[in-house]
């Protein structure tokens, strides 16, 4: 399998290229989405980026509500409740989180298998990420910076843990 190693440098570069794209087709995300580990640096990059101020890192419970609790109203955008039984036997609404599909974006690095991606794509939130495998079945997402061929391994340049640390001009 080839290995593809993804600079600190690249990325910069990747994620002005994802924000120009985005800019070119006039959205205007209040929100980016993201996943614990190998999207969560692009989406800080891209969201200052776009000038958005509000990050959400994707977890079980934001999973559980989005595919157990959450509803769409009449304006297309999906409410999420977040209930608990008080000590007086009633329901309490603790939270809710409301998201409008037009204005909510999903970002990760990478997009091999589309099963991270997919369930988000299924409600019609907008999706972005570094690179694409073009496996046959899987969805692209809205705005992709490369496509590359399934059998090609990305290393990023965060995940090199054992690794001495490698500055761009040193590569």
């Amino acid at each position: 399998m080839k290995r593809l190693y993804v600079s600190c440098l690249e990325l910069e570069v990747m994620t002005r290229d994802l924000a120009n794209k985005i800019k070119a087709d006039n959205k205007c995300y209040e929100k980016i989405f993201t996943f614990p580990r190998g999207g969560l640096p692009g989406a800080v990059q891209l969201a200052h980026l776009l000038g958005i101020k509000e990050l959400v890192v994707e977890n079980p419970l934001l999973r559980a509500l989005f595919f157990n609790n959450g509803f769409k109203n009449n304006f297309d955008e999906f409410i999420f409740q977040d209930y608990s039984l008080g000590s007086d036997g009633l329901t309490r609404i603790k939270d809710y989180l409301m998201i409008n599909k037009d204005n909510a974006l999903f970002f990760d690095d990478l997009s091999d298998s589309g099963r991270t991606l997919a369930p988000y794509q299924s409600l019609g939130f907008d999706t972005a990420v570094y690179f694409f495998k073009d496996i046959r079945g899987v969805k692209p997402p809205t705005y992709i910076c490369k496509k590359v061929s399934k059998k090609v391994w990305i290393d990023f340049h965060y995940e090199q843990v054992n690794a001495p640390m490698k500055r761009d001009r040193d590569i």
